[in-house]
């Protein structure tokens, strides 16, 4: 009885526990946490060892033969009636666990066997050790009494014992040494009556702080409050340098900022960087724009790698050519802008000819048989803007495309007159025509019939044909093509010119003596353009070519009016857009940069977002809708009577719910143009217009909607709005500078917003600032999760 008793009084603390009998050489398992199967049950020394080393998977560190038929008796046999040793254990793929074990005999035959696992004790004391090592300072604040004492600091503390007023230590400590302009929001935010009222919803509550030190250099800090336990009696303020982290932080932005501006493949700069800083500025000098002739023949003929291969390449030349201050940006897919220093008209006309004749040489790695070529257009920047230059430089550049390889400039077009391209245009070279058939004789015919207009090229088979289709590319006019040659007939020539996609570029017209219908059918399935049977009328075959030519042509040129009828109906569009941007702010009394500013926040949001996990599948379309339907926001205001609208001061409570009802009166204005309800941009416009104003949290209007329950487009312009609008001055405010708006959102006084945006956000003001000379930008970090808002500031200090 007395023996049950000390073994269940011994589960209370004890990890393991074993009984030896000394009579029958056995160990009974009354405990053993790490093996609960082998519990209740006797074994054999050696048996014990063999399940626990086998089916278990321990592995014994220290003391290896103390589970052996003979450790055991010779442990007994010392007599000692305490025995104690450290016992290591380590389950394969397991930390190392350490036991503390001790031998006590209990009578004559018995002796109990105890463990005490040490290893969590370690554990709680290694972690304990590290966390306060992290810290600078731990406070223990009295709620009732409302003062502290210092349990930890790295700083000397004259008495542990001393107790300190909370709020008046804090307030003493920001106007000290928190380096900010509005030390009394600081001081607000760590108050013990801000501290209190936040914790009553959320676990810990952190305020980020800029701290002056001794030698004038900054550090950033977090102060990190929560209760001690359940009771709710003391708070635990903990104070962390985590200045590596923003350091770390900084360094990643500017990289990031690096990146933004250079296009990843060409290592050039790119249009971001253009729409940045060059679009609309004051420059001096000349603009040109470059375009890759064929390269969606090169892609859809050799792969994108290719395609790839030859934008870097032709990046390479063009920067090889450049001077000293000239800039190269990636403009489109396949079009690239140079801004060039000024100089003469003639040296400027060199450079680009210069750059015309190293990419027709350049030699693209990987891909020996592909011929580049680009086609140019320059023009000097004289009393316009970038943005003008840049147009007038597309439109040659354009000129310059109709014939290929081909540079236009100022100086071109002065020396031509109006008459200089059609003068172009006759003096260009002869159309090329590929003729393929095994027939000397019939090769002979065609030539003879097509000679004085065209340049002809001939082909004696279809691999033959093939190799000079790759070589020439699409600067061949047409395919005359043979039916019956040997090795490859001109079906298979159709199929593989089909393959490499060339049928779409190039015309073929198949010239055959057979006249099968199913072998007509299956040239024109095949792709080809015309069927001309032999024997022919040399008249007949002529004009036939020549309208197949002429047809192909006007084809192209026709692609090019429809791609220059979208770009122009597109700024339409726009247009119309920032019109009605105007009317909505001047019956609202805002501004029109602030719907432009929404509208291009908008969509730099939308691209920090997609930078990261986009579960909300947002496509390139989708964000293009949203920026554009993000000046609609506040279409509503329209129904606002005017002494709300412009009311200098705060609004009544009546007045403020009259001025809600603006979401419901645009999302309905939207909806009553019945005749575009399936426009996707107005139906985009229509939720941003009823759900701008809601909430994260629910605390929003009209509906109240909840975290994702307010469309993503919604959200965007959310947050868009309230940066901007806080940053303008309105009738009952002033213009807020971008540190306090985003201190503002931060803090959440204009309501909750999605952390993932309000991230996004960060990112793009950080992006977006130069930061005042002499003064470092501010570092706004969000707080640890838990937070019903991002209560985040920039504030300075030392120890507190």
């Amino acid at each position: 009885m007395e023996k049950l008793q000390l073994i269940q009084s011994l589960k209370h603390w004890c990890d393991l526990i074993w009984e030896y009998n000394q009579a029958i050489g056995k160990i009974y398992v009354y405990r053993d946490k790490l093996a609960i199967k082998l519990e209740n049950n006797w074994y054999d020394p050696t048996e014990l060892d063999r399940i626990i080393r086998q089916e278990y998977r321990f592995e014994i560190s220290r003391s290896d033969s103390f589970f052996s038929a003979d450790s055991v008796p010779e442990m007994v046999q010392k007599n000692t009636r305490l025995q104690e040793f450290d016992l290591w254990f380590c389950q394969k793929n397991r930390d190392l666990i350490w036991y503390n074990m001790r031998m006590e005999k209990l009578n004559q035959d018995s002796w109990i066997i105890t463990g005490y696992n040490k290893s969590t004790e370690m554990k709680e004391r290694s972690m304990y050790r590290a966390l306060r090592n992290s810290f600078e300072s731990i406070l223990s604040t009295d709620v009732k009494t409302r003062r502290y004492l210092v349990s930890y600091s790295t700083f000397p503390v004259p008495d542990r014992l001393q107790e300190y007023d909370y709020d008046s230590s804090v307030s003493d400590y920001v106007r000290k040494y928190v380096y900010d302009e509005d030390k009394e929001q600081i001081i607000r935010a760590l108050s013990l009556d801000t501290v209190m009222e936040k914790l009553q919803t959320q676990e810990d509550y952190s305020v980020f702080i800029t701290v002056r030190q001794r030698d004038g250099s900054l550090s950033y800090k977090r102060v990190i409050h929560n209760y001690y336990d359940d009771t709710h009696q003391r708070i635990t303020t903990s104070r962390l340098d985590i200045s590596a982290i923003v350091n770390r932080y900084e360094a990643k932005i500017a990289e990031i900022r690096q990146e933004n501006s250079i296009d990843a493949l060409t290592g050039v700069y790119n249009r971001n960087y253009y729409e940045k800083n060059i679009r609309g500025a004051s420059l001096q000098g000349f603009v040109a724009m470059l375009d890759l002739d064929n390269l969606k023949l090169c892609n859809d003929h050799f792969g994108h790698s290719a395609g790839d291969s030859v934008l870097k390449k032709l990046a390479e030349v063009i920067k090889a050519e450049l001077r000293s201050g000239d800039k190269l940006i990636r403009f489109g897919g396949d079009e690239f802008l140079l801004l060039a220093q000024d100089c003469p008209d003639d040296e400027f006309e060199q450079l680009l000819l210069r750059i015309q004749t190293k990419v027709s040489e350049a030699a693209v790695p990987g891909f020996p048989g592909l011929s580049l070529s680009v086609s140019i257009g320059g023009t000097r920047v004289a009393g316009s803007s970038s943005s003008e230059a840049v147009m007038r430089a597309d439109q040659m550049m354009y000129m310059a495309k109709a014939h290929k390889n081909l540079v236009i400039t100022d100086r071109f077009m002065l020396q031509n007159g109006k008459d200089g391209i059609a003068r172009l245009e006759k003096e260009q070279v002869l159309q090329q025509i590929l003729i393929v058939d095994d027939s000397d004789m019939n090769r002979a015919m065609l030539r003879e019939i097509l000679k004085d207009n065209y340049s002809i090229l001939e082909a004696g088979n279809g691999a033959e044909c093939l190799s000079c289709v790759e070589h020439m590319g699409t600067s061949l006019s047409l395919i005359l093509l043979d039916l019956n040659m040997p090795e490859m007939d001109g079906f298979e020539v159709l199929a593989e010119l089909s393959k490499l996609g060339y049928m779409d570029d190039i015309p073929v017209i198949i010239i055959s003596g057979t006249d099968s219908t199913a072998d007509i059918c299956r040239a024109y399935d095949l792709g080809a353009t015309d069927y001309i049977h032999r024997p022919f009328n040399t008249q007949v075959i002529y004009r036939r070519v020549s309208n197949t030519i002429t047809l192909m042509a006007k084809q192209r040129r026709m692609a090019e009016l429809v791609n220059r009828q979208i770009d122009r109906t597109t700024k339409q569009q726009e247009l119309m857009v920032d019109f009605l941007s105007r009317i909505i702010g001047y019956r609202s009394g805002e501004s029109n940069p602030h719907f432009a500013n929404i509208s291009i926040l908008s969509a730099l949001l939308l691209q920090a977002l997609q930078k990261r996990k986009n579960h909300y599948g947002l496509t390139e379309q989708d964000c293009q809708l949203i920026a554009t339907a993000a000046v609609f926001h506040d279409v509503g205001k329209i129904g606002i009577p005017e002494s709300i609208l412009l009311k200098p001061g705060k609004l009544t409570a009546k007045e403020f719910e009259v001025m809600k009802t603006h979401t419901l009166i645009g999302d309905n204005l939207i909806k009553s143009l019945e005749i575009y309800h399936d426009e996707p941009l107005l139906q985009m416009a229509a939720q941003i217009c009823r759900w701008h104003h809601e909430r994260y949290d629910g605390g929003g209007y009209p509906d109240g909607l909840k975290g994702e329950e307010i469309p993503i487009c919604a959200q965007v312009v959310s947050i868009a709005d309230a940066y901007d609008a806080l940053m303008s001055a309105r009738p009952y405010k002033p213009a807020f500078s971008s540190e306090k708006a985003i201190q503002m959102i931060l803090n959440g006084e204009c309501g909750v917003f999605n952390p993932v945006l309000v991230d996004c956000l960060l990112e793009v003001v950080s992006q977006q600032k130069t930061g005042k000379e002499g003064t470092p930008p501010p570092k706004n970090l969000s707080t640890a999760p838990g937070g019903s808002a991002l209560n985040t500031l920039t504030f300075s200090g030392s120890v507190m």
